[in-house]
C-alpha cells in the first residue's frame, strides 16, 4: 500500500513539473531537490522543461568512473567505463579539489550513473575531522 501511495505521489510531482514548469524556469532555471527525486524519470522531466537537477544521491548509488586512459588498437567495442565508484571514498586521482578549508574538501568529477542512464558531474564532500 505504501509503496503505491509513494509511486502516485512521485507522479503527481512530474505532472506538475510538467504544468509549471514555465513559471519556474522564469524563477531560476535550477532545480534543486531531494534524493528521493534523483531517478531517471523525474531528471528526465526537469530537463525537457530546460532546467538544470541539482540532487543529492543515496548512498548506495550506482556509479562509474569514465574510462580517459588510451584505448587498445584491437577490434571491438572501445572502453567506456574504468570501474565502480565508492561513494564512500572517492579515487581522488581522478578527481579535481575545486575547495578546500580547515572543515571539508569538496572534490569534483564526471561520472556515469546507472539510475540516471546519463553522465553527471558529481561533487563530493569530504569533511575533515579534528585531525585533519
Amino acid at each position: 500500500m505504501a509503496i503505491i501511495i509513494w509511486t502516485n505521489l512521485f507522479l503527481i510531482s512530474i505532472s506538475q513539473l510538467n504544468e509549471l514548469g514555465a513559471k519556474l524556469r522564469a524563477i531560476t532555471p535550477i532545480l534543486v531537490a531531494d534524493a528521493f527525486f534523483s531517478k531517471y524519470e523525474y531528471v528526465n522531466a526537469v530537463e525537457e522543461q530546460g532546467m538544470e537537477f541539482i540532487s543529492r544521491f543515496r548512498s548506495d548509488a550506482n556509479l562509474r568512473y569514465l574510462h580517459n586512459g588510451p584505448q587498445k588498437a584491437r577490434r571491438g567495442r572501445k572502453k567506456q567505463y574504468a570501474g565502480k565508484v565508492n561513494t564512500k571514498k572517492i579515487y581522488k586521482r581522478r578527481a579535481k579539489l575545486i575547495h578546500e578549508d580547515s572543515e571539508m574538501r569538496v572534490y569534483t568529477l564526471i561520472v556515469n550513473a546507472i539510475n540516471l542512464k546519463m553522465n553527471i558531474r558529481l561533487a563530493y564532500v569530504e569533511y575533515l575531522n579534528s585531525k585533519g
